[in-house]
């Protein structure tokens, strides 16, 4: 466990008070309590040692007799979180739909991903092997934050910290408008409209013959252009 005042539980006689104690003979008092009509008690100790406990109960009745001390329980109070790292991560942006995602944690613990999206929440397991746990993720166009986190046997949970990816797998639109039969040697004057809904358009280039024609910039939705034919 990794509470460090746990509850314990059990029965005696009923109404007889009960103590807790950390080794067979004497030993530190751990916490007392008095059993119902029924004879059940529940008694929260005091704070324990890290590491292995053994606490043994005994029982006193109204007149003064105590009995023997219970069977040792062996309770082992572990409070260290586990270790979890991601080594690989892909770039923000990205254009690939399905990202991959590896790491280390320790041994035999297995490991989920957490991805927040607006305020969504989803999770996903990882492949743990070992020391070494891998994960593909399949996130729709948009920005998301993803982190990781494992348990232990004991309670104890890690998180990474998040990494934010903005996916975009769908590449910008272009519409081209202008005349579509000319004589030779009139230039022509074309229009291409774009729109992009993630990142932006960097650059759109109109193509005729062995001329190409390349604009940038984000600050209008329209380029024009006058070619030679």
């Amino acid at each position: 466990t990794n509470e460090t005042t746990p509850t314990l539980t059990g029965t005696a006689e009923a109404n007889a008070i009960v103590r807790l104690y950390d080794t067979p003979t004497g030993g530190t008092l751990l916490g007392t309590g008095t059993a119902d009509g029924a004879g059940l008690w529940s008694i929260t100790t005091v704070t324990l040692a890290s590491g292995v406990n053994q606490i043994q109960a005994e029982a006193q009745d109204a007149i003064g007799n105590v009995s023997a001390r219970s069977v040792a329980l062996s309770l082992t109070l572990d409070t260290t979180p586990p270790a979890l790292a991601v080594t690989t991560s892909p770039t923000s942006p990205t254009n690939q739909p399905s990202t991959t995602w590896s790491g280390t944690v320790d041994s035999g613990l297995a490991v989920t991903a957490e991805i927040t999206t607006g305020a969504s929440i989803t999770t996903q397991a990882a492949t743990a092997t070992g020391a070494a746990w891998t994960i593909a993720l399949a996130l729709a166009d948009g920005s998301h934050s993803v982190r990781f986190f494992t348990d232990d046997a004991a309670g104890n949970r890690t998180y990474t910290g998040s990494t934010a990816l903005f996916v975009e797998a769908v590449g910008p639109t272009v519409v081209l408008s202008g005349a579509t039969a000319v004589m030779p040697g009139v230039n022509v004057s074309l229009t291409a409209a774009y729109s992009d809904a993630g990142t932006g358009v960097n650059s759109i280039s109109l193509v005729t013959g062995n001329l190409i024609v390349v604009t940038t910039g984000t600050t209008a939705s329209t380029k024009r252009a006058v070619l030679p034919v």
